[in-house]
């Protein structure tokens, strides 16, 4: 489970969303770029070692820090969105939650994907975010 921070109330989520919006675009252009190094560094190596079994040199070490570097950078985007208290379900595919708490003290998740026009959907704790379901049936 993870540790929770912050609790959003429907208007403070909802406040925030420009701000996860544009900061979920810089994450994602600076990945992308990441990712397309990554990809063509796996080409080169594959078509080098193609024939053989990979070996320690330096094209290899290449690699694996462009691997460790997109890693990292996942890392950072999510730990930059925590300090905000959001919980980052999916980076790449831009799934945020914004932890709720009801009246009587239960745990919900706002859920927000790209592409959603709002805050519209949250699920339960112990449910997974496939299970999202309508603010209109938010308890207090």
């Amino acid at each position: 489970m993870t540790a929770i921070d912050k609790y959003f109330t429907l208007e403070e989520a909802a406040s925030l969303l420009p701000w996860v919006r544009k900061t979920l675009a810089q994450a994602n252009t600076e990945l992308l770029t990441l990712y397309d190094e990554m990809v063509l560094a796996k080409r080169l190596y594959a078509l080098k070692y193609a024939d053989r079994l990979p070996g320690q040199d330096e094209q290899q070490q290449a690699l694996e820090l462009k691997i460790q570097r997109f890693e990292q950078t996942i890392e950072r985007w999510v730990a930059f969105f925590k300090e905000k208290g959001l919980i980052v379900r999916n980076l790449q595919k831009g799934i945020i939650d914004f932890p709720y708490r009801t009246k009587d003290k239960d745990l919900l998740f706002l859920a927000w994907r790209k592409g959603d026009d709002g805050i519209l959907y949250f699920y339960e704790a112990n449910e997974s975010s496939r299970g999202r379901r309508p603010i209109t049936l938010l308890p207090d």
